[in-house]
């Protein structure tokens, strides 16, 4: 649910209504872009849409082969998932997770993706776009920057002064002070 009360299925009803989406029924129910439906329609050939679409024609154009569309598709996932399982992957599109696996090992081959275990619980490897995990990673900087606060330069200096046994209650006299 977004601050205005509206749910992502209002955002879609509104692409539906302007046949920019519609819902793909195959395995799994999947909400489509019209962007997208080329290649999802390659990887799902028996899927039925609802409602009808149509790509737009900059990318109607272009011939798909499975494993091609296949990793552009999970590229596109990727992008906007965070750290996510193989298992996660195939649990929501319905492939078989042998195709996922090979679009998972062009896409780190590309340099897109990286795999290891992102979240602190992860019991299994986890994949990752580079950029949004390098975005992840600044974000978490960040913040734990903000929860530390500088002190004030009179502080500073009388921390510094009594680390140095300089300051008049913290002075060493004999032995003790040379060491």
């Amino acid at each position: 649910t977004t601050q205005e009360g509206s749910t992502w299925q209002e955002f879609f009803v509104e692409l539906e209504v302007d046949r920019r989406a519609a819902v793909l029924t195959g395995q799994k129910q999947l909400w489509v872009a019209a962007e997208r439906l080329p290649q999802l329609k390659t990887i799902f050939p028996a899927a039925t849409l609802a409602p009808a679409i149509t790509a737009p024609e900059s990318v109607a154009r272009t011939p798909w082969t499975f494993e091609d569309a296949l990793v552009e598709i999970i590229r596109g996932r990727l992008e906007g998932l965070g750290p996510v399982s193989i298992d996660q992957v195939v649990s929501q599109s319905g492939l078989e997770k042998l195709a996922i696996e090979t679009a998972l090992l062009r896409l780190e081959a590309e340099g897109f993706v990286i795999r290891g275990r992102f979240t602190p619980d992860a019991t299994e490897t986890e994949w990752c776009a580079r950029r949004l995990l390098a975005r992840i990673h600044s974000y978490t900087l960040n913040r734990l920057r903000q929860e530390i606060e500088p002190v004030s330069s009179a502080d500073f200096i009388r921390f510094l002064l009594a680390w140095q046994k300089v300051a008049p209650d913290h002075q060493m006299e004999g032995p003790e002070s040379v060491r």
